[in-house]
């Protein structure tokens, strides 16, 4: 067997086939994701584009109107994560993804329906519910794998598992790119319906293997080990609580980070080209990030979990960041800022996501979900909403290009927190990991009530 597949599959029969499972929901997942992501945004941008929009008597141009948009999901998405805490406190794993499954099914439906001739609320409505559905989709998936896995099997499992979602990417880009004025809105609504219900399928299955493997692990005879005098003490609300700062920290200011690269790539690319070389360079771009993904997972992600360990994993992104950051501050061209996706989010959908999904692994089961809600719903919105306030405020001040080498400035302050966030939270990880190896050997201890 080939090295690098060996690494994705070396694991225990019962995981893989679940893993297996996971990787198909969050291939489809993220293909859909790519499918709504160019259709929204396109959608918006052309309706708004001759005419602009009007907010009382500010005028916007679609761009600007777009940002609007963005700082809308931070409403957004304090809603959302409110309601994903409320129905994960009565449906568990499965349940709750295929119950986001089957209002997505629905919105694409109605959607089908409205967007051959869209009016505004339409328009706004497909822009935020695109968002919505990456944003509660991807949780409730890696919730329901956080919920049914160990620290230990997350480095055998997370490199296959985000390989799916890597893939996806890849997928959903190529297809759009290929089909793009071939199919109609209400077709491409059609397709988005099937894969989510291909998702809620994969999902069930993959809860029925988790439940099944936790039952033959119970019928088999456990070792009996020394019994100790002594308990080690649980983990004080307060150790807990700052575990759940620093990653709140790693999400919220890399969200911030990326929305400023973002930017200056988009601003570097706009400066040096026109017209049709600016979407060549794009795609040029994009695939290059896409590719940098794809490799990663394959060769570096699970040798990395597996040798290295999550705190050393945590750290790749912080230092990619670093460099592209310096790179446009210190040299602002085309071919520097070309790599900013690549070296952005292309570690980021590959290493990080693996390693940073890992953390939440040791937390109990009513923690996993309360702070997947809070973190990767309102958090990671309201983090990127501040990187759009602080690249809209910044560009406002100094209005020709060297306020791209400014936002640089403001990238490298926020590493520092950034890595002490990752260091943090690191060393958490390795204490409540040690912890939860230490609890699973004590033996399980009876008590009579008289």
């Amino acid at each position: 067997m080939p090295t690098v597949l060996k690494a994705l599959v070396d694991m225990r029969r019962e995981e893989l086939r679940r893993s297996l499972h996971m990787f198909g929901c969050f291939l489809l997942v993220i293909t859909t994701f790519w499918i709504l992501k160019p259709l929204k945004k396109s959608l918006f941008i052309s309706y708004y584009d001759s005419a602009g929009f009007w907010l009382g008597n500010l005028h916007l141009s679609a761009a600007r109107a777009e940002l609007l948009a963005k700082l809308l999901n931070l409403v957004l998405a304090s809603a959302s994560a409110l309601v994903f805490s409320l129905l994960a406190r009565r449906f568990r794993r499965q349940a709750l993804a295929c119950l986001f499954c089957g209002v997505f099914v629905a919105s694409f439906a109605l959607f089908g329906l409205l967007l051959d001739h869209p009016h505004a609320a339409v328009v706004w409505a497909f822009y935020l519910v695109g968002d919505l559905y990456s944003t509660l989709m991807v949780a409730a998936l890696f919730v329901f794998l956080h919920d049914s896995t160990t620290p230990e099997a997350a480095k055998r499992s997370y490199g296959l598992v985000g390989l799916g979602a890597v893939l996806g990417g890849v997928l959903g880009s190529q297809v759009v790119s290929a089909l793009v004025g071939a199919l109609s809105a209400r077709a491409w609504m059609g397709v988005c319906c099937t894969l989510t219900a291909a998702v809620a399928v994969l999902a069930w299955r993959a809860g029925n293997l988790a439940t099944t493997s936790v039952t033959r692990s119970a019928a088999l005879p456990q070792p009996q080990p020394e019994r100790r005098t002594q308990l080690d003490p649980k983990p004080q609300p307060a150790a807990l609580g700052g575990y759940l700062l620093s990653l709140a920290g790693i999400v919220g200011l890399y969200e911030i980070v990326s929305t400023i690269l973002d930017y200056q790539f988009t601003a570097t690319v706009s400066h040096y080209l026109d017209g049709p070389a600016i979407g060549r360079q794009l795609s040029h771009a994009f695939a290059l990030m896409n590719v940098t993904a794809l490799l990663l997972q394959l060769f570096v992600t699970s040798p990395l979990l597996r040798k290295q360990g999550v705190p050393v994993a945590l750290l790749v992104l912080p230092f990619t960041a670093l460099a592209a950051s310096l790179g446009v501050m210190v040299l602002p061209i085309l071919p520097i800022a070309s790599l900013i996706p690549a070296l952005d989010s292309g570690f980021a959908y590959s290493i990080h996501q693996s390693a940073k999904e890992s953390l939440y692994v040791p937390l109990g089961s009513g923690a996993q979900y309360s702070a997947k809600a809070f973190v990767d719903v309102f958090v990671m919105r309201g983090a990127k909403a501040i990187g759009v306030v602080l690249s809209f405020v910044i560009t406002t001040l100094v209005s020709d290009f060297s306020a791209v080498r400014w936002l640089s400035l403001v990238s490298l302050a926020l590493l520092v927190p950034w890595l002490f966030f990752t260091l943090q939270a690191g060393r958490g990880f390795a204490r409540l990991t040690q912890r939860e190896q230490a609890d699973s050997a004590l033996p399980v201890r009876r008590s009579v009530v008289s």
